[in-house]
């Protein structure tokens, strides 16, 4: 959802579809942009697969994408709470 809108002559297109399908959701930490930096930061630094990545690289991804990702026309769901209480919340958006 962060690629330039001329990466593919679709691109545009199927974007839409997935930002507007009933089951698309954009799951965040938290909508204030510095608690949300420094979570996202946390726990993408905590993967394994991110270990040798420099946290002040992921750091200013996670910056430039958090605009463009609340930008998005599709659900949110903040993902501060226990695992439990979030699938919760999405059940009970998807039963609306």
């Amino acid at each position: 959802m962060t690629y330039s809108d001329d990466v593919h002559q679709d691109y545009l297109k199927i974007k839409q579809e997935v930002e507007h399908h009933l089951f698309t959701f954009l799951l965040l930490p938290s909508l204030d942009f510095e608690a949300c930096v420094k979570e996202t930061l946390k726990r993408q630094m905590g993967r394994v697969y991110l270990e040798d990545m420099s946290a002040e690289k992921e750091e200013l991804k996670i910056r430039a994408r958090f605009k463009l990702y609340t930008g998005l026309n599709c659900k949110i769901v903040l993902t501060s709470e226990t695992p439990t209480l979030v699938v919760s919340r999405i059940i009970e958006i998807l039963g609306k």
